[in-house]
């Protein structure tokens, strides 16, 4: 090996010198370790060696755009076996060093930079195999701890990154590092290797009642299923599950599930949910967790169906049935990210259990009005939602009066109530009776709740599990209108009121390219001078009230500030020659009130392919203008 040292710049500046390592041999074999870069247990590169290979490995990549990758390999219970065996740890050192040496071979380079840590650079078209390597590497841990003896956890923590990823040596270190870690703590919790281990043979598995499957978290593949599990399925004992995968076998999907839990498994906790089999069409009660097994991190799913419990423990466990409904219709709501998506998969599970003929969301508004804003109907069952909006709240009075003394209204005569309140109008037709939750938060009233004509059997145990999901819609509700504020605030600029450029892109997106659309740049002239000469404040004021003029002429949806003076009007459907008096009507109200714009417009017809093309034209014509607007002023003077 011979080191040749080259200066390597960081951002076009001289940062120092990097040493370049060839492969070639030195006639002095100890000066690769006077230099320190070679790690004297293994004959490895030392973490000096590593930083030196990886600046390499950088350097080639921002100058000839050749990208690298980065691995990090660490077992972390190496340091426990290092306290209890220094002659286990040195086993395991040299063997598992090898491993490493042997499975990443050409192009690589390869350093032990802490106890059993190693960071592996090589260019990213020659490391094609990752997975497969680090996967071969791991494999030799449960061996070695066999033939020790060790009963600490064998697994293998390893990190990923590519120099496309980040912007220097430094960054990808900082990545692989962030990476690990995330790892180690979403497979394993805080503490993975600290915990007793209890080993439990498959013919036990075999005497449960209910499924037990283990699979491969990364591959999908199905390892072992008892006998409870074969028996549901109609496999038989004897079929072999090699090559089988869990997706196929359990639900005859050609694709992993898509609420499949793996990511979210760790060793040191259980992970539970409610699945619906798609091929079975039961529903099960879930838990899943990961273990070691057979050299592998494998998962556990122990399941057994809800209705095959229910049945046998209805009689004394009503509240558990409630519960496990209730849990069922919350999960399915957090499962999913859309606030609206996450209460019309909340309002679906309710109906699938009460069986209604329709299930509405009604929210108050601020003209003392309700609407109708979310829908479920039974399969024939024409939607009402359009039709029922700014319903006034006296026509339900009767309603909200029993709101104050009962939280959840429940009606199993419709005819007679409507006789003791014959203002109620509800405007449903056919409604023989019903369900009613208020939508309550910190005494404050969002809507309500309204099931039609539900099941009979929904009667008896409505009002324990609906009042509950009553309040978790409450909660729903108030949480989209929270993160709708959000992102309404986000769109608007805070001086004026006005769209900021991200409206301004957004807007530009949903530009269908059916007619006209018309680009109006507007600079202000003389806030500079406003500033120096009365302050800051009036020139905000200035900006303001510029603003409010542009927003008066071509309306609030249309007017967006994009910088300090400078605004962005859209129009559509307006012609050249409609543009051009939208034009003149600003300026003379901008004329009105003292303030002088400079303005350019560009304006195309049907889809825009590139709208930097119109707004540069735009500003182009505003900068005319302005140049315009100065000589005048000159010549005023």
């Amino acid at each position: 090996m011979s080191i040749e040292r080259k200066p390597w710049y960081l951002e076009k500046e001289l940062a120092g010198t990097l040493a370049m390592i060839n492969t070639k041999k030195m006639e002095d074999n100890n000066e690769e370790s006077r230099l320190g870069l070679i790690d004297p247990d293994t004959g490895l590169l030392s973490f000096r060696g590593a930083i030196e290979a990886g600046l390499l490995f950088s350097d080639q990549y921002r100058s000839n755009k050749i990208d690298y990758v980065g691995v990090l390999i660490d077992v972390p219970a190496y340091a426990e076996v290092m306290q209890e065996s220094g002659e286990n740890a040195r086993a395991i050192l040299m063997k598992f060093s090898e491993a490493v040496k042997n499975t990443f071979t050409l192009g690589w380079s390869i350093a032990r930079i802490g106890l059993c840590c190693f960071l592996c650079f090589c260019q990213r078209e020659n490391a094609d195999r990752i997975e497969e390597q680090l996967s071969a590497v791991s494999g030799v841990l449960p061996v070695l701890w066999r033939q020790l003896g060790i009963h600490t956890n064998s697994a293998m923590m390893h990190a990923v990154a590519y120099g496309s990823e980040v912007l220097s040596l430094d960054e990808m270190l900082q990545l692989l590092i962030r990476r690990m870690n995330s790892a180690e703590k979403e497979a394993y919790g805080e503490k993975p290797y600290t915990e007793d281990r209890i080993y439990v043979s498959k013919e036990i598995l075999n005497t449960l009642p209910e499924h037990v499957i283990i699979s491969d978290p990364k591959t999908y593949e199905l390892v072992y299923l008892n006998q409870s599990a074969r028996k549901d399925l109609g496999l038989d004992e004897k079929l072999s599950l090699k090559g089988c995968k869990c997706y196929k076998m359990l639900e005859g999907f050609n694709e992993p599930c898509k609420d499949c839990p793996n990511l979210m498994l760790r060793m040191d906790r259980v992970f539970g949910a409610i699945h619906k089999s798609h091929k079975k069409g039961k529903t099960f009660i879930v838990r899943s967790f990961l273990m070691t097994w057979d050299k592998r991190i494998l998962k556990v799913t122990i399941a057994f169906d809800i209705n095959e419990y229910i049945e046998t423990m209805a009689g004394n466990h009503e509240f558990f049935y409630n519960e496990i409904r209730a849990n069922d219709a919350i999960s399915r709501g957090m499962q999913e990210a859309d606030p609206e998506k996450a209460i019309e998969q909340t309002i679906s599970s309710i109906s699938e259990d009460m069986q209604p003929e329709r299930f509405l969301i009604f929210e108050e508004r601020d003209d003392n009005t309700v609407s109708a804003t979310y829908e479920w109907t039974m399969p024939g069952v024409v939607p009402l939602k359009e039709e029922l909006q700014s319903i006034s709240k006296t026509k339900l009075r009767a309603l909200y009066e029993r709101f104050i003394s009962e939280h959840l209204v429940i009606i199993h005569d419709m005819d007679a109530f409507q006789k003791e309140h014959p203002d109620f109008k509800l405007g449903i037709h056919g409604v023989h009776s019903f369900i009613s939750g208020q939508l309550l938060l910190q005494n404050q009233t969002e809507g309500f709740t309204l099931v039609i004509n539900p099941s009979e059997e929904s009667f008896s145990r409505g009002s324990v599990i609906y009042s509950t999901l009553t309040d978790f819609i409450a909660v729903m509700v108030r949480n989209r209108n929270i993160l709708l504020e959000l992102e309404k605030q986000s769109m608007i600029d805070q001086l004026t009121g006005a769209g900021n450029r991200r409206a301004l892109e957004q807007r530009i997106s949903q530009w269908q390219g059916d007619g006209v659309l018309g680009v109006i740049s507007i600079d202000l002239n003389g806030l500079k001078n406003t500033n120096d000469t009365k302050g800051h404040h009036a020139g905000d004021m200035m900006i303001h009230e510029t603003a409010r003029i542009l927003m008066e002429c071509a309306g609030e949806n249309y007017v967006f500030r994009t910088g300090g003076d400078e605004f962005i009007v859209l129009t559509e459907e307006l012609e050249e020659q409609d543009i051009h008096l939208l034009i003149q009507h600003m300026r003379d109200s901008a004329n009105i009130n003292g303030i002088s714009m400079a303005i350019g417009f560009a304006w195309t017809r049907g889809k825009v392919t590139n709208f930097d093309t119109l707004l540069t034209k735009a500003d182009f014509n505003m900068y005319q203008d302005k140049g315009h607007s100065f000589r005048r002023r000159r010549s005023d003077e």
